[in-house]
């Protein structure tokens, strides 16, 4: 999202089993994504690689600030790193983003 020659050739992001930057949330600066572009987050509640409370915590804290955000969460209970890859139900996924 920081470059914004690639951000504007995309519609829509999924992030699966990773947070890209944990650090972002303890900044402060929780900044509302331009263009308000869906944001589908898969992730397992025993990923040993990311804390799946960091990607909640983002979901989370980007709903408080910005009510109304079009971002859902799925979480796989008993899920591990690799389990958004194998679980995600595409069409479920991919219907949610089409509708925003």
């Amino acid at each position: 999202m920081k470059n914004k020659k690639s951000n504007a050739m995309i519609d829509a992001y999924v992030l699966m089993g990773g947070f890209p930057d944990p650090d972002y949330l303890g900044s402060g600066k929780l900044n509302v994504p331009s263009g308000k572009k869906p944001i589908y987050i898969a992730h397992g509640s025993i990923d040993s690689v990311y804390k799946w409370q960091n990607a909640y915590n983002y979901y989370a804290g980007l709903r408080a600030k910005s009510p109304g955000y079009p971002i859902r969460m799925a979480l796989y209970d008993g899920g591990k790193h690799g389990t958004p890859v194998r679980m995600i139900d595409w069409r479920v996924a991919l219907n949610w983003i089409a509708q925003q």
